[in-house]
């Protein structure tokens, strides 16, 4: 946080966000949907990106792992073209004629 943050440095904000870190605790959250898991990692990457040390980390290959795990778990993926090169594919799509996804 304070490296996005460096302004919050020394602030009674930055001492209350460290206190939260330093107590974590993992919790193990069973059944969680893809869609849900995807946008963690999608949130944990965007807090992340913009450490300068965070392209080459260990952290980074994690996340690229995990999120190319997520997606070949996803409903009808194995069944979906390896491209899309018209709009009528684009609308042929299993995922959006299921309506999987809205947006």
């Amino acid at each position: 946080m304070l490296h996005r943050y460096p302004q919050l440095a020394m602030s009674e904000e930055a001492a209350a966000y460290q206190a939260e870190v330093d107590g974590y605790r993992h919790r193990h959250y069973p059944r969680v949907r893809l869609s849900a898991a995807a946008q963690a990692i999608s949130c944990y990457d965007y807090q992340a990106c913009e450490h300068p040390e965070y392209r080459d980390s260990h952290a980074r290959a994690f996340v690229e792992s995990l999120r190319d795990a997520l997606l070949s778990r996803l409903p009808g993926i194995g069944d979906e073209r390896w491209g899309i090169n018209s709009s009528e594919q684009a609308a042929s799509t299993t995922i959006f004629a299921k309506s999987v996804l809205r947006g």
